[in-house]
């Protein structure tokens, strides 16, 4: 999944099922979904790799704007879903809407999947990933204060001589 993460509290999220591409948008920051790889449902199993980046809603407004003004934007996803925002009742529920024309029943299904498995552990995923920030943050303080040090290196290089010679080698050297 391809996601795009805005302000913290939208995502817009993409993947490829059966030859569609599947474009939605979730009240879920899609960055606590990143560590989870394996979703096991009663009826289904999902391996996830989730690839997350952040933005905001100003980035957004301006790329949309510059599509629509050269005429590339695809105007499923050029809006911002202000509404899912304001209808995710209560604020803390997750929410989603799909974007791209006529998504397989499989990929909406695998939308609610994903939707119901962080309803159900909302709580350990945003801890897990406060913890991964967290634990990111002090690594990078410890670098800071314990720069890795150079090492000396040593390369030996040699010529491979080879006794095969392409035919346009040898042809080029006869001449």
């Amino acid at each position: 999944m391809s996601c795009t993460v805005y302000n913290d509290a939208l995502s817009q999220v993409s993947f490829h099922h059966e030859g569609v591409n599947v474009v939605f948008w979730s009240t879920i920051n899609f960055h606590y979904l990143s560590q989870t790889y394996d979703l096991m449902t009663p009826d289904c199993y999902y391996y996830l790799f989730v690839a997350a980046g952040d933005s905001t809603k100003e980035e957004f407004e301006s790329q949309s704007a510059y599509a629509k003004q050269h005429g590339f934007a695809d105007s499923t996803n050029a809006q911002w879903p202000e509404h899912l925002l304001a209808t995710s009742a209560p604020p803390e529920k997750a929410t989603w809407q799909i974007v791209s024309p006529a998504p397989p029943p499989e990929a909406i299904k695998a939308i609610e999947d994903i939707h119901s498995y962080f309803e159900a552990n909302k709580t350990t995923l945003i801890q897990q990933h406060a913890d991964r920030e967290t634990a990111q943050l002090a690594h990078e303080q410890w670098l800071q204060a314990n720069p890795p040090q150079p090492k000396d290196t040593v390369i030996y290089y040699f010529p491979i001589k080879s006794s095969f010679v392409p035919p346009e080698i040898k042809q080029q050297e006869a001449q």
